[in-house]
């Protein structure tokens, strides 16, 4: 039980850091005003809007 606990709880620290970093680019962006134009953006499945 305690190996399931510690590895549910790594699954979900690695999670949340996925989401953190996650937002600190829409956060990035939205204050920026600025979005991607670069191949990496667009691979990634970014389209660009206007």
């Amino acid at each position: 039980a305690v190996l399931g606990y510690n590895w549910l709880v790594r699954r979900n620290k690695s999670a949340m850091e996925d989401v953190r970093a996650f937002s600190a680019d829409v956060h990035s962006v939205l204050i920026s005003g600025a979005m991607s134009t670069s191949e990496a953006g667009r691979a990634a499945g970014a389209k660009k809007i206007g």
